[in-house]
């Protein structure tokens, strides 16, 4: 009896989605033991106190106008 070429490829289809699944579980959803646990401690951050004063304060303006523009610009469009 002569095996059949389709069956033959059904089933080699199925073993390599088999395969392939489990090689997913292995790398994604198996917890390795050699990992370190992570610390839960907080991280310190600086946090500012004060106004911070720039060199060129003009620069900053001018971005916040522009900003500025654009919003009333797109408002009076969707109202």
């Amino acid at each position: 009896m002569k095996p059949n070429p389709r069956r033959l490829r059904k089933i080699l289809n199925f073993a390599a989605f088999n395969l392939l699944f489990f090689a997913l579980y292995l790398n994604f959803i198996h917890k390795d033991q050699d990992v370190l646990p992570v610390s839960n401690k907080a991280v310190a951050v600086k946090k500012a106190n004060a106004t911070q004063l720039v060199a060129n304060p003009d620069q900053y303006l001018k971005e916040k106008e522009l900003k500025q523009l654009v919003l009333e610009k797109g408002t009076a469009v969707n109202q």
